[in-house]
């Protein structure tokens, strides 16, 4: 059992560092729940107001199997924001946002938990999966909202993306994001 034990923590350590660089060259750091973040990161502002992925993993081609369950975690704090600037967090699954986070008006030190499950019904050229999301957003995560996705078409033959996504009102050097952890799990 602690050579098994052993093989494990070496491919997970092997897996977090590929993960560092932004690479994942086997599914099977996912099966694992390992697609992380290791480190907090900061996001200035962008530079125009257009949606912009804080950060994103792709699930590499022919991962699923009919009946997994994949989990998505990302949360992170608001480091700084401009007077009264906004904030729109999406959860994108394959090209798909499962869940539009209301217009916040947030404030220093405030709080985003993003979370979603999604199921793959099943695989292959024409595969469908169906989902269901939360975000949790203000100082103490007490603003929730909640969401489902019906079947949806995927193509599971091919890299599948899941990210967490941010929309500013407005461009400004203050508005800062900081994502302190994100994890995709197959489950």
């Amino acid at each position: 059992k602690n050579k098994k034990k052993q093989k494990l923590e070496n491919m997970n350590e092997l897996i977090l560092s590929k993960l560092q660089v932004g690479e994942i060259e086997s599914a099977q750091g996912f099966r694992n729940g390992l697609g992380a973040l290791t480190a907090a990161v900061t996001f200035g502002a962008p530079s125009v107001t257009d949606a912009l992925d804080v950060k994103s993993i792709s699930i590499p081609a022919n991962t699923f199997k009919a009946g997994d369950l994949v989990k998505f975690e990302a949360w992170g704090q608001v480091i700084d924001q401009n007077a009264s600037d906004t904030l729109i967090p999406k959860i994108n699954f394959d090209g798909t946002t499962l869940l539009t986070g209301a217009t916040l008006a947030v404030a220093d030190n405030d709080i985003l938990l993003a979370e979603a499950v999604i199921q793959i019904l099943s695989i292959g050229e024409s595969g469908t999966y169906t989902a269901y999301a939360t975000l949790n957003t203000d100082a103490a995560g007490g603003t929730q909202l909640m969401g489902a996705t019906a079947a949806t078409a995927i193509d599971t033959t091919a890299a599948t993306p899941v990210a967490l996504n941010l929309t500013y009102s407005a461009a400004h050097a203050d508005n800062e994001f900081a994502l302190l952890g994100f994890k995709v799990s197959l489950l």
